[in-house]
């Protein structure tokens, strides 16, 4: 039976007589009365209070065969193995009525899976901790992640969308997993099984990097949230080279050993016992990568930023309106394009180079102007906007990547990328659930069919319409197994 979202609200919002076994549920509401829920595909999460527990309550708007019995195994295999890095997960069949827009009547399976309202999710946590410059926490939680990410390789199971978003962090800093739906059982014969298990490798080897940076310095967060290295896996990612030399200086063995197996994996990571190891032994380390490190990632992002002027008297002139700046705003930012980013409290947004306001402080994170571009945050989603703080992209996204050098965003929604020009225009459809990145002359990209099929493409030279255009048309092969 096709539904759409106004028909699981309406059972969700007027629970009496609508469920078999979840007969006291009870919807959460915003500030406005209206139910909190997000989707992802064609999944719907409603947050929930069932006998005094909050939970996620998980809806399909297509009742399909294969989802419904993959979900079912799911929830079956982690009641047998219960690690206390994972979080319940109970599947309930035939257990919601629902009326389509017809009047038609039906009883659909759900999943409850718990969401306590004590955890936080990785990024939210580590901005809090940053904030208060908490550099034990961030220790701690590195510890707590790094073992989980042990116990997740070791065990041989595969999560299938490890990201911030879906690592849940307890008051005690212990690491829960959450959102099972993409899961691949243990030595399972599904034909993406080695690919989705790769790149649980790579999202883990990355989230342990960024959480080791911070650990060092937080002040480094506010880079590294811009970046995908706490959102996506960037195996390509121009700020491994910077980790590598740091790592070096520092003599952390765990991270340089961690950077070289991301250098060399070509977009996959195979090496699940190497990469346990280094965990393991990051887990222990204490070893300080630098606490300029903020100072070098600011570097890295800014290839071309506007430098006050040599003469002492600019010179001067520029440090003085710097100090009073800082003494206005908790973050103050470098001159970029002739505006300075600027955070207080918990809202950023930008001034000129005379103090005054030019964009409102309403993002809860902005990047630098580069090439009359920044990438900023709202409601939790990122988007591009230009100097005049028009949305180029709304912030409706999972992921904004904006590579001023080349005029090309790279875009997230639902899991799938996309490129967008610098007007916003479509370059390539959000259809792939890898991309590259876009810094070299090549654009690569993975996309599963529906038969779930792997193709890869590649886009050379500058990235355009027609040169997009060309490599859709191009019939792509199957890369073999190794």
């Amino acid at each position: 039976m096709a539904l759409s979202i106004y028909n699981l609200i309406e059972s969700v919002c007027n629970p009496a007589g609508r469920f078999k076994t979840l007969r006291e549920i009870g919807v959460k509401t915003d500030e406005k009365g209206d139910p909190v829920f997000s989707y992802s595909g064609t999944t719907i999460s409603f947050s929930v209070v069932w006998k005094g527990r909050s939970y996620l309550l998980k809806c399909s708007l297509r009742e399909e065969q294969e989802n419904t019995l993959s979900w079912r195994r799911i929830a079956a295999y982690l009641q047998r193995i219960r690690s206390s890095f994972l979080v319940g997960y109970y599947y309930l069949s035939g257990e919601m009525l629902v009326f389509n827009d017809r009047g038609a009547a039906g009883y659909i399976d759900v999943v409850l899976m718990e969401y306590p309202d004590h955890m936080q999710p990785l990024d939210e946590f580590l901005e809090k901790a940053c904030m208060e410059g908490d550099k034990e926490r961030i220790r701690k939680l590195l510890t707590e992640f790094c073992q989980m990410a042990v116990w997740l390789i070791n065990d041989n199971l595969v999560h299938g969308a490890i990201r911030a978003s879906n690592v849940m962090i307890d008051k005690d800093c212990s690491v829960h997993l959450v959102n099972y739906e993409y899961m691949q059982m243990p030595r399972s014969d599904a034909p993406d099984y080695e690919s989705i298990r790769d790149a649980d490798n790579v999202m883990v080897a990355n989230l342990a990097l960024g959480i080791k940076a911070v650990a060092s310095d937080p002040a480094a967060f506010r880079y590294l949230r811009g970046n995908a290295i706490f959102r996506f896996p960037v195996v390509r990612s121009p700020l491994l080279p910077m980790f590598a030399d740091v790592a070096r200086e520092a003599g952390c063995e765990p991270v340089l050993r961690i950077v070289e197996m991301l250098s060399c994996s070509n977009h996959t990571l195979h090496g699940r016992l190497a990469l346990s190891e280094a965990l393991r032994k990051l887990s222990g380390d204490r070893t300080e990568l630098g606490v300029d490190l903020s100072v070098k990632l600011a570097n890295e992002r800014r290839p071309s930023a506007a430098e006050p002027d040599d003469s002492d008297a600019r010179r001067e002139e520029y440090l003085l309106n710097r100090t009073q700046l800082q003494s206005f705003y908790c973050w103050v930012g470098p001159v970029c394009e002739s505006l300075i980013c600027v955070r207080k409290g918990d809202l950023w947004g930008y001034v000129d180079c005379s103090g005054n306001e030019a964009l409102p402080l309403r993002y809860e994170w902005a990047s630098d102007f580069m090439e009359g571009r920044a990438e900023v945050m709202r409601n939790g989603c990122y988007g591009l906007i230009d100097k005049t703080g028009k949305e180029i992209l709304p912030a409706i996204y999972e992921l904004v990547e904006w590579n001023s050098e080349r005029g090309i965003a790279k875009v997230a929604c639902d899991g799938l990328f996309g490129l967008c020009d610098r007007d916003g225009k479509e370059l390539v459809p959000f259809i792939y659930r890898w991309m590259g990145g876009t810094e070299s002359r090549f654009v690569m990209t993975m996309l599963m069919t529906l038969r779930m099929e792997r193709h890869w493409s590649c886009a050379a030279g500058k990235v355009t319409r027609s040169t997009c255009k060309a490599v859709r048309r191009r019939r792509p092969k199957s890369r073999p197994r190794a």
